[in-house]
């Protein structure tokens, strides 16, 4: 797949998938996949197989129906790992009900985050560019409603701070393999084909989160 045929099939299926969504935020997705696509080279933010294919491949999975009806209307979101703004961006544009934080401690990968909310623009959405940990510290007080991540490594420090900033009955939404199964975490396809599944982790199950023992 080329990088025009990705950027073609992309707006096909956003047109199918999510036809009430305005004209604007679909533009802004648009752009988001043009801004992906160059800085994904530069920066290491996918592997060298996928920058043909970012929007097929990253952008459509955070847009999917499984994950997206697990937000809780009005909800403040915790990206954790975002790298390139995956999945929060991409859930910000879909979303405008919800404020999205995006946690991202390596450097350049935040950089490139505070670029993208002043160009798309996103006001709903907020870079952190510490760990989770010194994003709990700083943020002492705050609470979100929900935790998003992708195929990242939890630590036993970052379940604690998740802890911390997320309610008794939050969740973890976690974009990962269909094929994880685990008492108490809910594994819901994200489409036929697609080989990504959205795994729904309650507090009580944290510890068990891939990487965290």
């Amino acid at each position: 797949m080329t990088r025009e045929e990705d950027k073609a099939a992309f707006a096909s299926w956003l047109h199918r998938n999510h036809p009430g969504l305005g004209v604007g935020a679909v533009e802004s997705l648009e752009r988001y996949g043009n801004l992906l696509a160059e800085e994904a080279r530069r920066i290491n933010l996918v592997s060298r197989g996928d920058r043909c294919r970012v929007r097929m491949r990253h952008v459509r999975e955070c847009l999917s129906a499984p994950l997206l009806e697990r937000l809780p209307k009005g909800a403040n979101i915790l990206d954790v790992g975002s790298g390139g703004g995956l999945p929060g961006i991409p859930i910000a544009l879909s979303r405008p009900d919800v404020n999205v934080l995006l946690v991202e401690p390596r450097e350049k990968r935040a950089a490139f985050l505070e670029r993208l909310r002043l160009l798309l623009p996103l006001p709903s959405v907020g870079v952190s560019g510490q760990t989770l940990e010194g994003t709990a510290r700083q943020r002492e007080g705050e609470h979100f409603d929900v935790a998003v991540s992708r195929a990242i490594a939890w630590t036993p420090g970052m379940v604690t701070a998740a802890k911390a900033l997320l309610p008794d009955d939050g969740k973890i939404l976690r974009l990962g393999s269909p094929k994880f199964h685990l008492s108490g975490v809910e594994v819901v396809d994200l489409e036929i084909g697609t080989q990504r599944a959205v795994q729904s982790w309650p507090r009580d199950r944290w510890e068990a989160l891939p990487g965290a023992r």
